[in-house]
């Protein structure tokens, strides 16, 4: 077996072990889908018009989005996607959890499947309820495994996933009606707009800071997105995206 039928045979078996949860699987099965990443493009108003939005990460610094953010990346957010890092750091910080939007509801906690960075460890539900705040946190290890797995057979070397990735699969496997990507270059130049720290021009082999590391290569990141496209026609990309995947082909 190819390994890239390998790779589509694995997410429909955890598809239908439902890996993802009860949770994740009532919110986007048969909705229309947005995951919006941090690369600067005006989309808000297309953004706005789905079922579930997605966004990833240190967004939450952003929180309540000014109205140039709002024209470039939409007004609302129903789950967010972030590693353990990031909510470590903000675990305990009640000004920017209050700033939340009110239709937020799932932070899926992306961690590894060794679970050495785990922020559900810092017990976010029981903080959430201190704050009012209706958030339930789920945690991912399975879909994490899968797909760093999924890289290093690809490549042949110790890759790990960066964010964006996760969302899209597991997307599919709950059999969202419609999965479209925004704002997502795959580190293929564009910014990163919600880290402070990172650089104009980004580039897949590098972290967001533009150092070099050996643990993630977004050329093979690419690669995969490409497969799980030509597979799934649920899935669909804003227009710098398109470009980027018709100039690799």
């Amino acid at each position: 077996m190819k390994k890239h039928e390998l790779f589509l045979k694995r997410i429909k078996k955890l598809s239908r072990e439902n890996v993802v949860g009860d949770i994740l699987n009532e919110k986007l099965c048969g909705k229309r889908v947005e995951i919006v990443g941090p690369s600067d493009n005006e989309n808000g108003k297309e953004i706005d018009e789905f079922d579930v939005i997605i966004r990833l990460n240190t967004v939450l610094e952003y929180f309540p989005f000014t109205k140039e953010l709002k024209r470039k990346f939409g007004s609302r957010t129903d789950i967010i996607y972030s590693r353990g890092s990031p909510l470590k750091k903000y675990y305990g910080d009640d000004k920017l959890w209050k700033s939340v939007p009110p239709e937020l509801k799932i932070i899926r906690s992306i961690v590894g499947h060794d679970k050495k960075i785990m922020a559900g460890s810092y017990n976010y539900p029981a903080y959430f309820k201190k704050l009012g705040l209706d958030i339930t946190e789920v945690l991912c290890p399975e879909t994490i495994k899968f797909v760093d797995n999924a890289l290093q057979l690809e490549k042949g070397s110790n890759l790990k996933s960066r964010t964006g990735l996760v969302p899209i699969i597991e997307s599919v496997m709950c059999g969202a009606k419609e999965v479209k990507v925004f704002n997502m270059t795959f580190y293929h130049g564009g910014t990163n707009v919600f880290r402070k720290d990172s650089v104009q021009e980004l580039n897949p082999k590098t972290y967001h800071t533009g150092k070099k590391t050996s643990e993630h290569d977004s050329y093979v990141e690419l690669k995969l997105f490409k497969i799980l496209m030509k597979n799934y026609p649920s899935i669909s990309v804003d227009e710098k995206l398109r470009t980027i995947i018709t100039k690799g082909k």
